[in-house]
């Protein structure tokens, strides 16, 4: 099993907030993409994601995947 650090402990609308300062998925280079943002009462965290792709039949979608978290 792979450790995700506190990302548990991180509300969803901080993740979500982290993950709208990140470039378009699909332009994006393949690697990690730590994003520090304040997540009210967990404290300031650095929440590292990575794209992913989702494909359905003939169409493929980029997203943005929280990997794990981390106290800063």
């Amino acid at each position: 099993m792979e450790n995700n650090g506190i990302l548990a402990e991180v509300g969803g609308q901080y993740i979500s907030q982290a993950g709208k300062t990140l470039p378009p998925a699909a332009t994006a280079e393949d690697r990690e993409y730590p994003v520090e943002i304040d997540a009210g009462h967990t404290g300031m965290v650095r929440i590292y994601f990575r794209k992913q792709k989702a494909k359905r039949a003939k169409h493929s979608h980029w997203f943005w995947l929280a990997q794990r978290a981390e106290r800063v």
